[in-house]
């Protein structure tokens, strides 16, 4: 199946073929290609792909880029985990860039990865990850401005972002995500939720659910405040508390799909 996976927010993103694992992508194109989605415009610009080496696996792999990053989590092939991290940098002149990136250091410590560099110069930088892992590995991943993804993952799974969106592809796992002010758009796959369940919910973003014609689950979803779209009857049970609860199909995993004061749209899909 081809994912074909991007994610928005500042303009991060990355689309991956299944079958087609991050590490063994051509190199130097997907580094060209990679920085070449950049957020910002009006300043000179430089970026590099570096590949970051994990000690061991941890237990719970923890994400955190700073203020500019994104992190993307995908199911991989293989028993361990892959690291490759964009890092950015905009500056009056490109060697003022390449100056700012040179200072620009991705932390590892204890199975934590992040960013450290400079907090006052002429310019700005930020990291952002690519993480191919197997899809049992349990997630704790923050952002501030970035979007958060993951994709076929289907461990246990924190997720956080201030202002960016969050993105959730697949099936399983045990999923906590939280957005303030972006958006939250869930994919679902198969005939059921594997795992203990979803609780994805956004404040101020828009939320939104694409699942199967044919799935089974106990379902919340919709928004207390804002405009619903694309709800069908066939759904659309009954609502307490401002949200939509349905029993879809034989019923099942609990999942939430939600936005306190953002739009809400869910779409059905043949599979």
């Amino acid at each position: 199946m081809n994912q074909g996976w991007k994610v928005g927010g500042l303009g991060i993103g990355l689309a991956l073929i299944a079958g087609v694992t991050l590490s063994a992508a051509a190199p130097e194109r997907w580094s060209r290609d990679w920085c070449e989605q950049r957020w910002q415009t009006g300043s000179e610009h430089a970026c590099e792909v570096r590949e970051v080496a994990l000690a061991r696996r941890p237990e719970v792999l923890h994400v955190d880029p700073g203020e500019n990053g994104g992190v993307e989590v995908a199911a991989g092939s293989g028993p361990g985990i892959v690291v490759h991290a964009k890092v950015e940098a905009w500056a009056p002149s490109e060697a003022a860039a390449r100056a700012l990136i040179a200072q620009v250091r991705v932390t590892t410590d204890a199975g934590r990865l992040g960013a450290e560099g400079p907090t006052a110069s002429a310019g700005h930088w930020g990291v952002s990850f690519r993480v191919e892992a197997p899809a049992e590995q349990s997630l704790d991943l923050r952002a501030l401005n970035g979007p958060l993804g993951v994709y076929d993952m289907s461990g246990k799974m924190a997720l956080e972002t201030e202002n960016g969106p969050i993105t959730i592809v697949g099936s399983g796992g045990e999923v906590l995500a939280r957005a303030t002010n972006g958006p939250v758009s869930v994919r679902l796959s198969g005939h059921a939720w594997r795992g203990r369940g979803l609780d994805a919910r956004s404040v101020n973003g828009p939320a939104s659910l694409s699942l199967p014609s044919v799935y089974d689950a106990d379902l919340e979803y919709g928004t207390q405040n804002g405009p619903w779209a694309g709800v069908g009857s066939r759904v659309e049970v009954g609502r307490r508390s401002g949200f939509a609860h349905a029993r879809l199909g034989k019923g099942g995993a609990a999942l939430a799909i939600t936005t306190e004061n953002g739009p809400f749209s869910m779409s059905r899909t043949s599979r």
